[in-house]
């Protein structure tokens, strides 16, 4: 659409013409199927996370051109038992907290991910709303449910509906902001309103719902007041490079800037750029999912352009985008460190420990 001379909502048409095609017409029907409803379904979620020292085993029984086998394959059982060590350092922090801070300012959705798979996203953000903002605690509905992103993008807007029922419902005993962790929830959760055209109802209250979203760097940019250069100078050695989801750079506000400014009030650096500027990682949900091999072009020519400069952390806001770089990366030729922005900032925040992945 941002290349099309008449901005042709080319995604739209796709997802209309999905909903219209019969299951048997999509050869990847029943992986994408299996994995939306991995997503709207928390017990299945937790087990999956659960499961994670036995991907390798499941990996082995998987035939070579499964969809799935290529999602497992980013779930790394060590990643996500870090992030539940760091998770509990990240709580411990937040229950030692002082007591004289501001009433809770903020709600928060989780999304899949973090609910999930990596709670140190979750209990990071928290974590710099107590820090930074001096917030209490922040309220987290467990209402709430996927975002419904993946079922949208298949073509079943019953579904996507239906989950975006849930969590309006979930956030709606209170008007606080709801702030996102996620840029693909940001960008789902913001997209409510289109799901209820035909139904006057439901659609003053996603209206409602959508402008009380917050996406999350763009919330602390805004809210962090630094007097100083940068509130936690970062080690010399540690190049940065955030990377940016497609879904923030082509959103309507264009949020390429916000992260880059948090990045400069808290460390004082500005993130390594690319010579040609910001590039799709191939993630892209359900197409991975579909066109694994294309998806690994797309990839791997981010990562050879990422190869050039002199970076070696790699941050990102999206969670498919997390996913992508934390499993494509391993074995690559260059190492690198890749976390949630969140995760990143507050471990800079923090007294040191031991946050080696």
């Amino acid at each position: 659409m941002s290349a099309c001379p008449r901005t042709i909502d080319i995604t739209k048409i796709i997802i209309a013409a999905r909903t219209k095609l019969p299951p048997e017409a999509d050869r990847h029907y029943l992986s994408k199927l299996s994995f939306t409803t991995v997503l709207a379904t928390p017990s299945l979620l937790n087990a999956v996370g659960s499961i994670g020292k036995f991907t390798s085993v499941i990996l082995g029984r998987l035939p070579k051109t499964s969809g799935l086998k290529d999602k497992l394959s980013l779930l790394d059982s060590q990643r996500i038992k870090q992030s539940r060590n760091n998770n509990k350092i990240f709580l411990s922090r937040l229950s030692s907290g002082s007591k004289n801070k501001k009433l809770s300012q903020i709600s928060y959705f989780s999304g899949c991910l973090a609910s999930h798979l990596y709670p140190d996203i979750a209990s990071a953000t928290a974590c710099l709303n107590s820090t930074l903002l001096n917030y209490g605690s922040t309220q987290s509905p467990t209402e709430q449910t996927c975002c419904g992103l993946a079922a949208k993008a298949r073509g079943d807007l019953d579904e996507a509906r239906k989950l975006a029922k849930k969590n309006i419902l979930s956030f709606s005993n209170h008007d606080l902001p709801v702030l996102t962790s996620c840029a693909s929830c940001f960008s789902q959760l913001k997209s409510y309103p289109d799901l209820f055209q035909d139904d006057n109802k439901w659609l003053a209250r996603a209206r409602e719902f959508a402008a009380r979203v917050q996406e999350f760097s763009t919330f602390f940019n805004k809210s962090l007041k630094v007097d100083s250069n940068c509130l936690v100078p970062i080690k010399q050695q540690q190049k940065i490079f955030y990377h940016d989801p497609c879904h923030l750079r082509f959103s309507p506000n264009k949020i390429i800037q916000p992260p880059r400014q948090l990045l400069k009030k808290i460390t004082g650096k500005k993130p390594i750029e690319l010579t040609n500027g910001p590039c799709c990682c191939g993630h892209g949900g359900l197409f991975s999912l579909a066109n694994p091999d294309l998806s690994d072009k797309i990839f791997q020519k981010l990562l050879d352009l990422l190869g050039q400069t002199t970076a070696d952390t790699v941050l990102t806001t999206c969670s498919g985008c997390l996913l992508q770089w934390q499993g494509k990366t391993n074995g690559s030729k260059k190492s690198y460190r890749v976390e949630h922005l969140a995760v990143f900032l507050i471990k800079q925040l923090l007294p040191k420990h031991d946050w080696k992945v």
